[in-house]
């Protein structure tokens, strides 16, 4: 009798301790994002908007498409290209191409990132431009609620920074909860990115910029040079 109870109460533990870890698990956010080039291109040449070849490729001349009547939108045939024009139009495209995955913990108030560069993206699009591979590279960010800091580690290094040093403010519409725009500056430039955010979003799901007054999720983050959109969202 003494030992059927014993092994009662050892497999109701368990049952219950197993019913606990599912739920704390279940309770993660997970989400994906895609980063892409906000740019075209093929062995004819680069199509991106003017402001992106200003501000990359200022000494290289862009013309409008014929059909392109708002007059945004430039071509620069590969031709014109000299060796460092497209060293740095390479590195610009790798540094712009991720899949960004996070899982975002309410229990921690913490975000985990793996930050992965989608070469099968770049090699399938761009190898025969460069006649060259992308090659594989991956990082990881954490980003505390708690703490207000966020945790870089890079396969050769680490380093944190501050809520502070990355703070951004959304500067939105008149009577819109859920478009605006922010400015922030680089070492060298100052950019302007769209956000849109949706509602079904707890404000966490970002792909790791920290925004001050962001009530709900971001979808989608529009910079000059790339586009940041939300995938794949399961709780």
């Amino acid at each position: 009798m003494r030992l059927t109870l014993c092994l009662l109460f050892l497999v109701a533990g368990n049952l219950i301790f197993s019913q606990n870890s599912e739920k704390v698990k279940s309770s993660l956010i997970n989400f994906k994002y895609e980063q892409r080039p906000n740019c075209v291109l093929n062995e004819k040449g680069l199509y991106a908007d003017k402001l992106y070849l200003e501000a990359n490729f200022p000494d290289l001349r862009y013309e409008f498409l014929d059909n392109e009547t708002s007059k945004t939108t430039g071509f620069i045939a590969l031709k014109e290209f000299k060796e460092n024009d497209l060293k740095k139009l390479y590195s610009l495209l790798y540094h712009t191409t991720h899949i960004i995955e996070g899982s975002y913990d309410p229990a921690k108030n913490y975000t985990k990132f793996t930050v992965t560069r989608d070469v099968d993206y770049l090699n399938n699009s761009f190898e025969k431009v460069f006649n060259k591979k992308f090659r594989k590279f991956k990082y990881f960010v954490k980003v505390n609620y708690n703490k207000k800091k966020i945790k870089f580690k890079y396969p050769s290094n680490s380093h944190e920074q501050t809520f502070e040093e990355n703070l951004r403010e959304i500067k939105f519409a008149d009577n819109d909860s859920l478009n605006g725009k922010y400015i922030y500056k680089t070492e060298n430039r100052v950019y302007t990115d769209s956000v849109e955010l949706k509602e079904k979003y707890n404000n966490k799901i970002t792909p790791y910029v920290v925004f001050s007054n962001a009530k709900f999720g971001v979808q989608k983050i529009i910079n000059v040079e790339y586009t940041i959109d939300l995938k794949t969202y399961s709780k």
